[in-house]
């Protein structure tokens, strides 16, 4: 079964939302961006990582790379 589709990327990015691979209900401003205090605070919070997400308007992907040190390794 092929799972794959011709398109752009809003359309890849529209279909993984749809299909909830990204927990991306509200989101964020074009152009904001976490701030280090943003990071600190997802790396201590123990919630599940898609309520993390909604929270701050990004994928839980990306709660997994900042938790995981995968994005902003600078930040101790």
């Amino acid at each position: 079964m092929l799972h794959f589709f011709i398109g752009t990327n809003a359309d890849n990015t529209n279909d993984m939302v749809k299909k909830r691979r990204c927990f991306k209900e509200q989101p964020r401003e074009k152009g904001k961006k976490l701030t280090h205090e943003d990071i600190f605070k997802i790396r201590q919070d123990t919630r599940p990582r898609e309520i993390i997400a909604k929270e701050y308007g990004i994928c839980g992907r990306s709660v997994w790379e900042i938790k995981n040190k995968v994005t902003w390794k600078y930040l101790i």
